[in-house]
């Protein structure tokens, strides 16, 4: 069970995951209306406090959608923030042109939004799987469990050309790079900052961690700039 200390998080795990979260992405792709009427990839995401708290799990509704995205998407696709879309009882609610969306309030329901709004798009199960277990590494109860199940998910996006400087690959560098940095392995911490600030230079927390480790090694003027 993820979470247990006797946990071991490998690849086979995140196979099994994989399989998993497919039946389930499947299921709600067919589930939401409009599946089949994909125009353009434009997404906006209501940022009311009543829908932002109602996405379960410990990431918000937008990052999870931008890790969702292949870097050969990237261009492709725009993840807007607005104010109030209405329906806040039925959120969090998503925007995709005229039509809205409500109760999109996991992994899965974020993947197939995607899937709606880009055409060309299936959503890899790689990157649900790992999007899952990136919101299971947030309520592991210990820095050892967080970094085995990071590990996991760096493992099987390295393994896939088209995974590994994706934005999902960069989120679980930056939080590895945290653990280390509690963990006081510096060193360690500065290496997986780096690789997530150069796959993604707009992540919201890595220049901060950088400039910590900067700061905690002695290089004040490193940790300035």
């Amino acid at each position: 069970m993820i979470g247990s200390a006797s946990t071991r998080y490998n690849w086979n795990t995140l196979l099994s995951a994989i399989l998993i979260v497919t039946h389930w992405h499947n299921a709600v792709s067919l589930a939401l209306p409009g599946g089949g009427n994909r125009q353009d990839c434009v997404i906006q995401v209501c940022q009311n406090k009543d829908c932002c708290k109602r996405f379960k799990g410990s990431e918000n509704l937008v990052r999870t959608l931008n890790h969702l995205v292949p870097p050969s998407h990237n261009d492709d696709i725009k993840i807007e923030t607005v104010g109030c879309l209405s329906k806040c009882g039925e959120g969090p609610n998503v925007q995709v042109n005229d039509q809205l969306y409500n109760d999109v309030h996991d992994v899965q329901s974020a993947a197939a939004i995607l899937e709606m709004a880009c055409p060309d798009l299936e959503v890899p199960p790689t990157l649900i799987a790992a999007s899952n277990v990136m919101e299971r590494t947030h309520k592991a109860a210990s820095l050892k469990e967080k970094e085995k199940c990071l590990n996991s998910v760096i493992n099987a996006l390295s393994k896939n050309e088209e995974l590994n400087t994706s934005k999902a690959m960069a989120h679980a560098y930056a939080v590895r790079a945290q653990v280390h940095f509690d963990n006081n392995n510096i060193a360690q911490a500065k290496e997986d900052a780096s690789q997530a600030a150069t796959m993604n230079p707009s992540h919201p927390f890595v220049w901060r961690l950088l400039a910590d480790t900067e700061e905690t090694m002695g290089n004040t003027l490193e940790a300035m700039e």
